[in-house]
């Protein structure tokens, strides 16, 4: 008979794809350059802002392609508690998905009373226990990955937001002119209006700015993950339903349900 975990390792494979394409498609995003840099009158007169504006919005496709790696990732996990169960010698068991919690009590409630993984080996269930799937525990993460898959079957594709906007550059301003530079000197990035201001000197004055300008995109409905690059964060997924994969796979072959 074949090995049980084949399911979950055939579609973690599929996530890792989904997860290279989505960097893929953010690389030929950012490749484009969809910035411009912009000279704007500033409120008070005689003074200019010099800006980098976002001239594109970010490609729908990076919105589907997290949304196939996301949900092949929390399939992996659901698939991992039915291949143990079908490997303890189950049947045709019913239960056997992983319990996630929006906090520690709904996890153990979910997890002890077996709500969800009543036919799942309590030794997986210790394993799955491990790894702190609920807000506030070490896999927030998890917790965040599951409403992610969530959010996104039930509603619509869930929308990203640029990010971590930040230009190294150079200005030559004369020494007697005071230039400011967004807030406390550092370029002051609005994610709403899509700008990065660089600094605000003298109408009369050209401080032939040249430089660099990186930025990021993060996924935007779940506060926790805000902030996380969305490339990282799906890799990072990745890597814990994988350690949580062979974890269990390797119980299982201790505990003599597989070869």
């Amino acid at each position: 008979m074949a090995n049980v975990f084949n399911s979950p390792r055939a579609t973690l494979e599929r996530a890792k794809h989904h997860v290279n394409d989505f960097e893929a498609a953010f690389s030929a995003f950012v490749n484009e350059k969809p910035w411009a840099y912009v000279v704007d009158i500033e409120p008070e007169p005689g003074k200019n802002i010099h800006k980098i504006d976002f001239n594109k919005d970010l490609p729908q496709i990076l919105s589907v392609i997290a949304f196939d790696a996301v949900n092949n990732m929390r399939a992996v996990l659901d698939q991992i508690g039915y291949a143990a169960a079908v490997a303890s010698g189950k049947g045709s068991p019913k239960c056997t998905n992983f319990p996630f919690g929006d906090d520690i009590t709904s996890f153990e409630n979910n997890l002890n009373g077996r709500k969800v993984c009543r036919d799942v080996p309590p030794e997986i269930c210790d394993i799955f226990c491990v790894f702190q799937p609920y807000r506030g525990g070490n896999g927030e993460i998890l917790w965040a990955m599951n409403k992610l898959a969530n959010a996104k079957k039930h509603c619509a594709l869930v929308p990203f937001s640029f990010t971590k906007a930040k230009a190294n550059f150079r200005a030559h301003v004369p020494d007697n002119i005071v230039a400011g530079r967004g807030i406390e000197g550092v370029p002051n990035f609005d994610p709403e209006k899509r700008e990065l201001i660089l600094m605000i000197v003298p109408s009369d004055i050209d401080p032939h700015i040249s430089g660099n300008f990186t930025f990021d995109i993060s996924f935007e409905t779940i506060a926790l993950i805000r902030s996380e690059p969305a490339a990282e964060l799906l890799k990072r997924m990745v890597g814990i339903v994988e350690r949580i994969l062979m974890a269990s796979e390797a119980e299982c072959r201790r505990l003599g349900f597989i070869a």
